[in-house]
């Protein structure tokens, strides 16, 4: 179909190990198409077999007179709050529209999404995503907001970081403090962002600090990498 593999100047093997999907992309006429090819919904997170129950919930729709399976909207939701996990990008236009198509689903069933969100200690990254539709949208979640039982100072830090970054992005030299602080606030467990800063791949350390992927000076500095990373914070 003309879509070629998009490995963004890293290596396949980076993406197969440390990652959870290969992107394929093509050009078309007004605009590059790019399509994920996803053997989990997230990376490897010192545990295994994450949500296992999807491939149960398997929903079937039809597009253009074709059957496909897809994910139930309960794990679509999830999957998103998940999403803007990884990548960073949480104050994003396109999850509130993906999340208030979501609910428009008749019987959604928030016992399921609470109950998963708890198991698979992704509250907080639930709670992320629906107190930002509720803001945007001006719809009323709180009930649901509640039930995820996320600590007083992390709805209080999350709500402060929402209303300051969801209708005015931040400036350029803020990005690295934004993604950071994210970091933190999107996990219900402090020692997962811990351990994976600490173990961060090669790649994503360069990228986030606009390195070179495979230099030897970048190889260096990743080999030092918490003396860098406290060497670059003190500098910010």
């Amino acid at each position: 179909m003309g879509y070629k593999k998009h490995l963004l100047g890293a290596t396949e093997k980076y993406w197969k190990e440390k990652q959870c999907h290969l992107e394929f992309k093509k050009e078309a006429e007004l605009m590059s198409i790019v399509v994920e090819l996803h053997w989990a919904l997230d990376f490897k997170r010192f545990r295994n077999n994450f949500m296992p129950a999807i491939w149960e919930r398997l929903e079937e729709i039809t597009i253009e007179g074709e059957k496909f399976p897809a994910l139930s909207p309960e794990d679509t939701l999830l999957s998103l709050a998940l999403h803007q996990r990884r990548f960073g990008k949480v104050c994003n236009l396109k999850y509130i529209c993906d999340v208030a198509i979501i609910l428009k689903t008749d019987n959604l069933n928030w016992e399921y999404l609470i109950q998963t969100a708890t198991k698979e200690e992704i509250k907080t990254s639930l709670y992320f995503l629906l107190y930002q539709v509720q803001l945007v949208l001006d719809l009323e979640l709180n009930g649901y907001l509640n039930k995820l039982k996320i600590v007083f100072w992390k709805k209080w830090l999350i709500k402060k970081f929402i209303k300051k970054y969801a209708f005015s992005p931040p400036n350029p030299h803020e990005l690295a403090y934004v993604y950071t602080l994210c970091h933190f606030l999107l996990y219900d467990n402090i020692f997962y962002p811990i351990k994976y800063i600490l173990c961060i791949p090669q790649e994503q350390f360069a990228k986030f600090y606009s390195l070179p992927l495979y230099s030897n000076g970048t190889s260096n500095k990743y080999k030092i990498r918490i003396i860098y990373m406290l060497y670059k914070l003190v500098k910010k």
